[in-house]
């Protein structure tokens, strides 16, 4: 922080659901670096949990909702209301409503976060407010009781992230299932929110970039990189076998911020037939007017018993030539199971070129091709 405190931090943590936000990893580390003071959430699912598993819809999706290392009394969940105004009400017609949406739910977060630290003496010597992109950290309530304790997390590289992918999209028609743009006034909040910060935390080098191309100084940002928590069993892979088939891991949904038409070229551009692409059941497949899947890949059905874990056990080699990306905790999860990675500059700086993967130019299917085959 650019105002270091004599005494260890204490942390008022918030969060809102957005499009990219997962957020108790970061809570959970704060509360083993320093005093978490209070982890306020759209949802939290510490009791019942077993008996919320066993119900549908929302109400399941909530046992993700939790994380065993952050003590009960330090964590305000809003979760009947976030069932109420949240993923219930979520349009998915086009992309200017589904922002809209992400703006009232940031709203309606930050006023009951900032009603809830009212009641918190809050020393800036010792005390700052963590939220996330879209959380609500313009609203005039946070700025009331966040005043020179604010840090804002952004999620992904705004802007220059969308006008990026829509130059892809131009090139890829058909893939990109939801019409429309984000609005202006989703910027507009979030410039708002840079600026009433006194720090603006990104999670790599290329999201650093692209907010500072929007306006915010080079002083006010702070690369912090993403963190990943294993979940089950991790390991090193088997040396390939020449006379076996080579298996490509892909993770992510379908679309063109992934690169996913990049992974489907036409079998020429591979000199090396004996390969299997796999796409695990996280990847929700739209497909475009003309089938892309190759004869030598495998396209697996969407299951949520399959964890991506397993995936990445199966495979030799991890692919992830995205267009634009905040950071991409899949590269980590990849890595914890010993696979190398194949990646492109834009998105969190994991990879070593040539040591534990490749870095290859953006939009280039004949670069990811030999990386593959190396």
């Amino acid at each position: 922080m650019r105002r270091p405190p004599t005494h260890p931090p204490r942390r008022a943590g918030s969060s809102a659901r957005s499009a990219r936000a997962n957020s108790t990893p970061a809570p959970s580390a704060s509360n083993a670096a320093a005093p978490l003071r209070c982890f306020y959430t759209d949802a939290w699912c510490g009791t019942f949990r077993g008996l919320f598993a066993k119900l549908p819809g929302p109400f399941k999706a909530l046992t993700r909702r939790y994380h065993p290392e952050l003590p009960p009394g330090k964590v305000v969940g809003f979760t009947l209301g976030s069932i109420l105004h949240g993923s219930s009400k979520r349009p998915s017609e086009n992309t200017d409503a589904l922002y809209h949406h992400y703006e009232a739910v940031g709203k309606w977060f930050a006023t009951r976060v900032a009603s809830r630290m009212k009641s918190l003496p809050l020393d800036p010597a010792r005390d700052c407010l963590l939220a996330f992109s879209t959380g609500g950290a313009r609203d005039a309530g946070i700025r009331q009781v966040a005043k020179d304790i604010l840090r804002v997390d952004q999620l992904d590289p705004a802007q220059v992230d969308e006008e990026m992918i829509r130059e892809e999209s131009e090139r890829w028609p058909g893939w990109d299932a939801i019409p429309g743009k984000v609005p202006q006034s989703y910027y507009d909040r979030l410039a708002k929110e840079w600026a009433l910060a006194d720090l603006v935390i990104v999670n790599s080098e290329f999201s650093k970039r692209a907010i500072h191309k929007h306006g915010v100084p080079l002083e006010k940002l702070a690369v912090v990189p993403l963190a990943y928590e294993t979940e089950g069993a991790t390991g090193t892979q088997a040396e390939q076998q020449p006379d076996k088939p080579l298996h490509v891991l892909w993770l992510g949904q379908s679309c063109c911020a992934k690169a996913s038409p990049i992974c489907l070229k036409p079998p020429d551009y591979w000199r090396r037939p004996a390969f299997i692409f796999r796409w695990p059941p996280t990847w929700e497949f739209q497909k475009p007017p003309s089938n892309p899947c190759r004869p030598t890949s495998t396209c697996w059905a969407r299951s949520p018993a399959t964890r991506p874990s397993a995936s990445s056990a199966k495979a030799d080699v991890f692919v992830l030539p995205t267009i634009s990306d905040g950071f991409a905790l899949t590269q980590l999860e990849a890595m914890s199971f010993g696979l190398p990675v194949i990646t492109t500059p834009n998105c969190g700086d994991v990879v070593a070129h040539g040591e534990d993967g490749y870095i290859i130019p953006i939009r280039d299917p004949a670069a990811l091709a030999a990386a593959i085959q190396n």
